[in-house]
């Protein structure tokens, strides 16, 4: 029974982390059919090629590392993180994960746990929740659905953006190994810029990101490539502009700026950036996968 909580702590960890190898089977519907809309975050993992990163992922504390071998359990995993909790029901996360061969185990310690409580989703599927983890767990063969509201959705999925599938694959190589987008963007990263004193406004509603392994690298480092949207292609040239003189503020240290912060932000304007219409894309240089997990991390502090 120990094991159980172990599985789902894993699956709520791994959505701090968000396409499928060539020619492997997604999500019936597609990788985001069993997400909700209203969320902040939304994306798609490879699991089995994302390991290294999620080994270095935080979560309230918990570290990764302690659930390494639970990664096994799962191939794919595509997540949701909503705004805080509103009505009773409502939930602040959504996770679905399969794999590609197989079952998950687990499913029979849920009937045999008394702190689990057999529940009927809106949907008129059944669930299992637990009070005490905060949980609410279905497991169906090949694949599970974790939240801490209702683990299934009542009306249409979150529809992708536009662009999302163009930053699937690069030229060459594998595709992403995880993709997705944020939604209501400018809001925590302004709020950075603003910590670190630095006077301007990101004009973006929507940031896609996607990760990706370096070509040629034995030394197994990532690169990150994000599409920031914005509403129209003068705004995207302005917007080059803007990058230009946040890169000159972060040579030009200030006593209100925080160093650690500066050097998370570093990577991100280590290349030009590169206009696509209303888009502009900012791609990173070869990343460590502590350098990665030490991005998602930090980044996330803001969006809470």
């Amino acid at each position: 029974m120990r094991l159980l909580p172990g599985i789902l702590v894993f699956l709520v960890l791994a959505s701090c982390a968000s396409a499928p190898r060539v020619n492997v089977p997604v999500s019936p519907g597609g990788e985001f059919a069993s997400l909700a809309p209203g969320g902040q975050v939304y994306f798609y993992a490879d699991v089995k090629r994302a390991q290294p990163i999620l080994a270095h992922v935080t979560l309230k504390n918990i570290n990764m590392k302690q659930t390494a071998g639970l990664l096994e359990q799962v191939d794919f995993l595509s997540g949701a993180v909503y705004p805080p909790k509103g009505p009773p029901g409502s939930r602040t996360m959504l996770l679905h994960a399969w794999r590609r061969r197989g079952n998950i185990p687990g499913g029979a310690a849920l009937a045999l746990s008394s702190q689990w409580k057999k529940t009927t989703s809106r949907t008129g599927a059944r669930y299992w929740h637990s009070s005490a983890y905060g949980l609410s767990v279905s497991i169906q063969k090949a694949e599970a659905f974790v939240s801490d509201g209702d683990p299934f959705i009542d009306g249409p999925p979150i529809e992708p953006p536009e662009h999302l599938a163009d930053l699937r694959r690069q030229a060459e190589g594998p595709p992403a190994l995880v993709l997705g987008w944020v939604e209501d963007a400018g809001r925590p990263i302004n709020k950075f810029l603003s910590t670190q004193g630095i006077p301007f406004k990101i004009p973006t509603d929507q940031i896609l990101f996607a990760l990706y392994e370096a070509p040629a690298d034995a030394n197994r480092m990532y690169e990150v490539v994000l599409r920031v949207e914005t509403q129209n292609a003068g705004q995207a040239r302005g917007l080059a502009s803007i990058l230009g003189l946040v890169r000159g503020f972060m040579e030009a240290v200030g006593p209100g700026m925080d160093l650690e912060s500066l050097e998370t932000l570093r990577p991100l304007l280590a290349n030009p950036p590169r206009q696509d219409g209303s888009g502009l894309l900012i791609s990173t240089g070869p990343m460590s996968d502590e350098g990665i997990a030490l991005l998602l991390n930090r980044f996330a502090v803001y969006f809470r």
